[in-house]
């Protein structure tokens, strides 16, 4: 879930409701705390809420500094996430969506996929991975159908011949093989199913 603030004057006013509400006896017993080495045992069955917007002094989960859309891994590298400890994890991030080409966003995620699998995973704060196949050329919804269809198959194709931890995928049309065009004439292949298998079976390798 992303929550977009930019057209706000209130952003104090939201944090103090955001907080109270993610902090209410109903919701604050589905989060997980966030730290370095935070195992799929400790997550299951809870949300882990990783906010790019400060809502409190404290987070529940982590807040994430140094997020921006960068096409150049040097920069992507270059984010971190704060536990409520305030402790630090080094993050990154390939949300490259401002002023894409096809091009380049399909070089940004695979750059990304292959600097994952070589991260030392030995050190006490591997690098978290947060890596977004999915963009547009124009906010329009066949756009991300586009988008989804060419760098969602990418990713699986990457994913056949490599090995080793390639962190978050954020993909559009998760679990959607077809999705059909804004008109209701065309039928996009963005193999959503297939990648959330491909993902899956990433971790048994």
């Amino acid at each position: 879930m992303t929550i977009d603030l930019s057209a706000t004057k209130k952003k104090d006013a939201w944090g103090k409701d955001f907080n109270k509400l993610v902090n209410s006896a109903e919701l604050k017993s589905l989060f997980a705390d966030f730290k370095a080495r935070l195992t799929v045992g400790e997550m299951r069955g809870k949300v882990l809420m990783l906010s790019k917007e400060v809502y409190a002094e404290k987070p529940l989960g982590g807040y994430c500094y140094g997020w921006d859309s960068y096409l150049e891994l040097a920069q992507q590298q270059k984010a971190y996430i704060t536990a409520a400890d305030g402790s630090k994890t080094p993050l990154w991030v390939q949300d490259y969506w401002k002023d894409i080409t096809r091009e380049n966003k399909s070089k940004a995620l695979v750059g990304m996929l292959e600097a994952s699998v070589k991260r030392d995973m030995t050190v006490e704060k591997p690098a978290w991975v947060i890596n977004y196949p999915s963009a547009y050329l124009i906010p329009f919804s066949d756009s991300y159908r586009e988008i989804a269809a060419l760098n969602n198959q990418k990713t699986i194709d990457w994913l056949s011949s490599h090995t080793g931890p390639v962190g978050i995928i954020y993909m559009d049309f998760a679990g959607m093989d077809k999705s059909v065009d804004y008109t209701s004439t065309k039928l996009y292949e963005t193999v959503g199913m297939k990648l959330v298998d491909a993902v899956i079976k990433q971790n048994l390798k």
